[in-house]
C-alpha cells in the first residue's frame, strides 16, 4: 500500500474529526425523529465512494494521475461536510419543536410555579440560539470548509440537549401541579354548582310560598 504524504495525511484528519462530530449527530437525529434522515446519508454514501477511490489507488487496483486521491479525498470532506449542515439543520428544527411540544400541555401558571427557567433561561436561549444560526450557515463555504463554523453550531445542539434533561427532570413536578390545579378548578366548579343549586331550590320554594300566600283566601 502506497502511504499517504502530508497533504493527503493532513485532509484524512480532517475527514475523520468531522465524521466524529456527523456520527453522534446521525444517531441523535434518529433518536429524535424515530427514523433516518435521508438526505444526510445519501451524501455520506457519496463520501464513503470517493474515499473507496482513493484506497483502490493506494491498494494498488486503478492507477490514476496525481490529483486523483487529493481531488476524492476533498470529494470525501465536502460530502461529509454538507451532510453534518444538513443534520444540525434538522436536528436543529426537531428540538425546538419537541421541546415546545413537551411542555404545550401545561398552563404558563404551572410552567411559572414549577419550572421557572423555562420561561427565564430555557425559552430566551432557544431564541438567542435561532439567531446565531444564520451566522453559522452562512459561514458554511463547501469551496472552503469551516471546522469552527460545525463546533460552534454542534455547541448550540449540545447546549438544547440540557434542555431536555431539564424539563425531563421537571415533568413529573410539573403534571402533579398541573393535575392538583385541574382538581381544585373541578371541586370549585362543583360548589359554584352546588351553590346555583340550593340557590334555585330556595327561589323555587320562595316562588311556592309566595304563589301559595296570593292563591290562599284571606
Amino acid at each position: 500500500m502506497d502511504h499517504f504524504d502530508a497533504e493527503e495525511a493532513e485532509t484524512l484528519e480532517k475527514i475523520a474529526k468531522l465524521y466524529n462530530y456527523e456520527k453522534g449527530l446521525m444517531i441523535y437525529a434518529e433518536e429524535l425523529a424515530d427514523e433516518s434522515f435521508i438526505p444526510a446519508i445519501n451524501e455520506i454514501k457519496d463520501a464513503f465512494d470517493h474515499l473507496m477511490r482513493v484506497f483502490s489507488v493506494k491498494f494498488g487496483l486503478r492507477e490514476r494521475d496525481s490529483n486523483y486521491v487529493n481531488d476524492n479525498l476533498d470529494a470525501t470532506f465536502r460530502h461529509l461536510y454538507r451532510a453534518t449542515f444538513d443534520l444540525l439543520d434538522f436536528i436543529r428544527f426537531l428540538q425546538k419543536e419537541r421541546i415546545y411540544e413537551s411542555v404545550k400541555d401545561f398552563s404558563r401558571e404551572t410552567l411559572v410555579k414549577v419550572f421557572p427557567e423555562y420561561y427565564n433561561t430555557i425559552v430566551p436561549e432557544i431564541e438567542s440560539a435561532m439567531q446565531k444560526i444564520p451566522r453559522y450557515k452562512s459561514e458554511k463555504d463547501i469551496g472552503n470548509p469551516n471546522l469552527e463554523s460545525v463546533k460552534g453550531y454542534v455547541e448550540i445542539i449540545e447546549g438544547t440537549k440540557t434542555h431536555f434533561a431539564k424539563i425531563n427532570e421537571r415533568m413529573p413536578s410539573l403534571v402533579d401541579y398541573e393535575n392538583r390545579m385541574k382538581r381544585e378548578e373541578q371541586q370549585k366548579e362543583m360548589k359554584q354548582y352546588a351553590i346555583y343549586g340550593i340557590i334555585a331550590i330556595v327561589a323555587a320554594a320562595i316562588g311556592a310560598i309566595i304563589s301559595y300566600l296570593i292563591m290562599t283566601p284571606s
